[in-house]
């Protein structure tokens, strides 16, 4: 019986306008995939997650790897508050989900700036039941280490958990770690909508 739900943050509770946000720059899709691929494969983009860079050090360290992006970087790192997308309809059934009486976790790869800047847009989160965060043991998933942070840190039973991320390695991650898994479509916010009411129903 599923008593615990753990969410990721990105692509799950929140969503992202990156695509759009890079044509009101002026970028064509084609560029806007290729910058992103640049910098989601950059090594120092794990270490920002992982708390041991901030945001400007990486702005900084992107310019000087790809300087005919920089102005593309610089808009897309300054300005990350305009990709995201909340997700209030999510949000209100977490809460009723929480009065339920499920647990609600976060375990997440946010750096600890952009997880600071959500907490004030979703008020769930000064609520939820735990979370970790991958800067705070400086583990991120898919790691096998960062699941089981979780797990023990708040006496959890694998079992009786299931988390939401929408990248597969994630899932696999926890369900290599005993945690149910639920693979969200991030651009599919009503499927995640579906699964809540289906546990909400079942209390």
């Amino acid at each position: 019986m599923i008593k615990n739900l753990i969410f990721d943050m990105g692509g799950v509770l929140i969503s992202y306008r990156w695509k759009e946000a890079f044509a009101d720059f002026g970028l064509e899709e084609k560029d806007f995939m290729r910058i992103g691929q640049e910098i989601f494969e950059f090594p120092m983009w794990h270490e920002l997650d992982l708390g041991n860079v901030s945001v400007e050090e990486t702005r900084i360290a992107l310019n000087e790897a790809y300087p005919e992006d920089k102005e593309a970087i610089d808009y897309l790192l300054i300005n990350h508050h305009l990709m995201h997308c909340y997700r209030p309809k999510v949000y209100e059934l977490v809460q009723k989900l929480m009065d339920k009486g499920y647990g609600i976790y976060i375990l997440s790869n946010y750096c600890k700036e952009l997880y600071d800047s959500h907490t004030s847009e979703i008020p769930f989160l000064k609520d939820v039941d735990g979370s970790v965060i991958s800067y705070q043991i400086h583990k991120g998933k898919p790691e096998r280490e960062i699941y089981e942070h979780l797990l023990n840190k708040y006496s959890l039973v694998p079992e009786e958990c299931i988390f939401f991320d929408d990248r597969v390695e994630n899932v696999q991650g926890a369900e290599n770690a005993g945690i149910n898994g639920f693979l969200v479509d991030h651009e599919d916010e009503q499927s995640l909508i579906n699964k809540l009411e289906e546990f909400l129903s079942a209390r």
